[in-house]
């Protein structure tokens, strides 16, 4: 069937990466077994039979975007990173799309909801099948949530990155990686998400070995971009700092266009490797503290287990956990004077120009959960 094996990686992504030009093989390094292939079919990478749906609808739809997706790939790489802002805005939103449609993606939001039904419907089978879904139905879903969301991305300023060192860009498996400096390393003890609507948040794919395009708050950031939003640089640290985003977010492989190139790529799996978390998520659980409350404002305190959460009023929450890479690419600096909106909610800081998205947003997350509670008298039973 024409759509049987459905790649969460496009094999036109990978192609500016492969093996001499040939657009056929890449150099691949495995994290798991610290391995290198030095000629890895691209069309067998990044691929799983039916991983969208078993129709091919939803494969078709995604090919048809990657068909303009190359077009502007090798207009960028013919005129030095050049684009309109119609192409730049399209590279927003594809990087987007990248973000959400992978293995790594879908394998993370079934483990986050089996976690949770773990938690709360402790001992209750029915609960927990209730809570849970096959992790197959999650990848056809991904279309449908960045229709959803992609006015979030509004607001963002946008640029390529034109590699002139004599080091290469790399990609991976997981190759858009959404990060947020601003959160990681000035409000990592306050309240607040790191995701799309946040302030500080950026979002980089690279394009070639050459190019890298990148997506990012400027109420925070600021980056000396020249007339046609692309900004060159010599400093190998850059190209580090950004391959190191590739290192972390990776699932399983990372993938480059040189053997030669291996040493350099283990090298920085050695130096970041301890920036991969075992989880990109943590949930918490709470219940309604009223001693800590007031009239107009309802106060939680966090629990561990799941018969402290039945004791009242259960709350929870899923904390995505932010990239950190430690070393952050220089070219984006904090502003003096950052412009933010403060939600004075669990939603924390967000971009100024997402206020109005905030609202959607904030009207879509779902009321605290109601948690069985626990029976008085063990010969109780529920109806």
């Amino acid at each position: 069937m024409q759509y049987k094996s459905q790649h969460f990686v496009p094999k036109c992504h990978m192609r500016p990466f492969s093996s001499n030009q040939n657009g056929k093989t890449v150099v691949a390094f495995n994290i798991r077994r610290k391995f290198v292939i030095p000629s890895a079919g691209i069309k067998e990478q990044c691929a799983r039979d039916y991983f969208y749906d078993r129709t091919g609808d939803i494969d078709a739809i995604f090919n048809n975007w990657e068909g303009r997706y190359s077009s502007i790939v090798r207009k960028a790489t013919a005129q030095s990173g050049r684009l309109s802002g119609e192409d730049r805005q399209f590279l927003r939103f594809f990087a987007y799309l990248q973000y959400l449609r992978t293995d790594a993606m879908a394998k993370q939001q079934a483990s986050a909801f089996v976690e949770m039904a773990d938690f709360v419907f402790d001992g209750d089978a029915e609960g927990r099948a209730w809570a849970t879904f096959d992790p197959k139905d999650i990848p056809g879903e991904s279309l449908g949530h960045f229709l959803k969301t992609i006015p979030y991305l509004g607001g963002l300023a946008d640029c390529l990155i034109l590699n002139k060192t004599g080091t290469d860009f790399i990609t991976s498996d997981n190759p858009a990686v959404a990060s947020n400096r601003f959160r990681t390393q000035r409000l990592k003890h306050l309240l607040g998400g790191s995701g799309t609507i946040s302030s500080g948040y950026m979002l980089t794919l690279p394009l070639t070995p050459r190019l890298l395009y990148a997506a990012y708050d400027q109420g925070i950031y600021s980056a000396k971009l020249d007339g046609n939003n692309v900004v060159s640089t010599s400093r190998t640290a850059d190209i580090d700092a950004l391959n190191a985003l590739q290192i972390i977010r990776a699932s399983e492989n990372v993938y480059f266009g040189a053997v030669d190139q291996s040493a350099y790529v283990v090298a920085l799996m050695q130096a970041f490797e301890g920036c991969r978390p075992k989880a990109w998520y943590k949930w918490h659980f709470a219940v309604e503290n009223k001693a800590l409350g007031t009239k107009t404002y309802r106060a939680f305190s966090e629990v561990q287990t799941p018969s402290e959460l039945r004791q009242g009023n259960g709350f929870m929450h899923i904390e995505s956990i932010a990239v950190d890479p430690k070393k952050w690419c220089s070219i984006f600096k904090f502003r003096s004077n950052p412009h933010y909106v403060d939600t004075k909610s669990a939603a924390g800081l967000v971009r100024s120009k997402a206020l109005l998205d905030l609202r959607k947003y904030l009207s879509d997350l779902p009321r605290p959960i109601k948690v069985p509670r626990t029976p008085k008298n063990k010969n109780t039973t529920s109806a």
